[in-house]
């Protein structure tokens, strides 16, 4: 289907009352409330685009009250010929306050996520240490203890 048009696959008749949408945005992106109903949407940056996310978890990483993101991905699933989409091995992403993320190298974060990532939780436990937990697809779980 790859060289075909639509109205190669389906008839007139097929197509008649059907609602077209168009794709703009490929990019990793997140949705900025700016109140009054407006909102706005902003791309994450590029170590963000490497390979699909399919997981994302908010916190204060670093505790300095602001929102921050990690994310998780990667998509085996392409024909052989385009090989694998695994790019991402966990990126932190802190945050400004303002909107603005700046990637963590992973030498830093200590992340080295290998697989599908399709999840991700934090949990508190009992001593106040939190543990980052990542589901992969047919895969065990990988935990990271939060270092301070």
């Amino acid at each position: 289907y790859a060289d075909e048009q639509i109205s190669d696959i389906f008839t007139e008749e097929e197509l008649k009352g059907v609602t077209k949408f168009k794709a703009v945005n490929f990019a990793t992106s997140y949705v900025e409330n700016l109140n009054n109903s407006q909102f706005k949407i902003k791309s994450l940056p590029s170590e963000a685009q490497f390979a699909p996310i399919y997981a994302i978890e908010t916190g204060d990483f670093n505790e300095d009250g602001n929102l921050d993101l990690l994310l998780a991905g990667n998509f085996f699933g392409n024909r052989v010929k385009f090989g694998r989409n695994d790019a991402n091995k966990g990126l932190m992403l802190l945050g400004n306050g303002i909107g603005e993320f700046k990637a963590v190298d992973n030498n830093i974060s200590g992340l080295n996520i290998n697989g599908e990532v399709r999840d991700i939780i934090t949990l508190t436990i009992k001593d106040k240490n939190k543990l980052m937990i990542f589901a992969k697809n047919n895969l065990d779980l990988q935990i990271y203890k939060f270092n301070k």
